[in-house]
């Protein structure tokens, strides 16, 4: 069995964009959550810095990830509109032991 794969994605907002980076990251979510190799993807929004979102992503493995990530909703939504309305972008992918 292969191990999950659990992305932790921390974006910080550009000043003044951080309703428009939650509203695209609800279509996002919505998408995210209908494949089929997610398991899991929540996001979080910082208390103290409001330009702070945190995503906690896990799928069945590295391929369904990678689909994931291959997926029209992830090109469109969040290269597309997401991405540029980051000032800082940090992913990182891990896998339980």
């Amino acid at each position: 069995m292969n191990p999950t794969v659990v992305i932790i994605a921390r974006w910080v907002a550009l000043p003044g964009k951080a309703a428009d980076v939650a509203h695209w990251l609800e279509h996002a979510v919505k998408a995210a959550r209908q494949e089929p190799g997610c398991l899991r993807y929540q996001v979080h929004h910082g208390l103290d810095n409001a330009n702070l979102f945190v995503l906690y992503e896990e799928y069945v493995d590295a391929a369904a990830h990678q689909t994931h990530i291959s997926s029209t909703a992830f090109q469109q939504i969040v290269l597309g509109q997401i991405v540029p309305l980051l000032a800082e972008r940090q992913v990182d992918r891990l896998q339980a032991e």
